[in-house]
């Protein structure tokens, strides 16, 4: 099935796709707001046609952008990019290999708090029949 990106016809199963489970742009306590920002690192030998998708209660926004071979994209706060207020999980769709980081921090006069999280891809969560404990 082909789908169409940013003008050019994509098969789908050329997607690598990656998630990260926490996003946001919205208002936090005491002036303070929640961001996003994501990083990805192309591991393939072209240029990477990436596709954000924003996932949220609302539907699912879009942002379409390219990262060349052997580099690097940096998406400050990524879901005030795609003109969206509010939290999600971001799902990133590539035509190449990347290596996916978001950090989801509340900003403040004071400074920052938040946390670093990993892209993972979709088999690596559990399979039909697989269990796993949370501690």
């Amino acid at each position: 099935m082909a789908e169409d990106y940013a003008g050019l016809s994509v098969f789908r199963e050329c997607f690598h796709s990656y998630w990260l489970a926490n996003a946001a742009h919205l208002a936090g306590m005491f002036g303070s707001h929640w961001l996003t920002d994501v990083a990805a690192r192309n591991l393939g030998t072209g240029t990477a046609h990436v596709q954000f998708r924003l996932y949220s209660s609302d539907g699912v926004e879009h942002l379409f952008e390219s990262v060349g071979s052997g580099a690097q994209g940096t998406f400050l706060d990524l879901v005030g990019l795609m003109g969206y207020e509010g939290k999600g999980c971001i799902e990133v769709r590539s035509d190449q290999p990347l290596q996916v980081s978001g950090r989801i921090f509340n900003q403040a006069d004071e400074g920052t708090f938040g946390q670093y999280v990993d892209g993972y891809k979709p088999t690596d969560g559990l399979s039909s029949g697989e269990s796993a404990t949370l501690l």
